[in-house]
């Protein structure tokens, strides 16, 4: 019993260095401690941890995030990167990268 419910919680949280995302529960920790999210700086995360290790680009974070019918303010992914970069400086593992002219990139240094 005890393997399967940490099989089935393995699907539910995703670990990228020291940072752990629960996508069941939308619950963030970082470096140990749980971060106080918004639901859009989740979705951001969760969008730069699905498409990990790749560069994810602006458009396909507006729309995963705020969906295809939505457009967002023009620096509205760079305002919640921001937000983002800030709650997450205490990893010594994890950083949000800006790749020029590409997108941005969940780097593990």
């Amino acid at each position: 019993m005890a393997r399967r419910a940490r099989t089935l919680n393995a699907e539910r949280r995703i670990a990228v260095g020291d940072v752990v995302l629960d996508r069941e529960h939308r619950r963030v920790w970082c470096a140990g401690a749980e971060v106080s999210l918004s639901p859009r700086e989740y979705d951001v995360l969760n969008c730069l941890v699905h498409y990990a290790p790749r560069v994810v680009g602006r458009q396909t974070l507006t729309d995963f995030v705020w969906g295809v019918a939505t457009a967002p303010r023009p620096n509205t992914v760079e305002v919640y990167v921001g937000y983002l970069r800030r709650k997450l400086a205490r990893s010594r593992q994890v950083a949000i990268e800006t790749v020029r002219r590409a997108g941005y990139l969940l780097a593990q240094p």
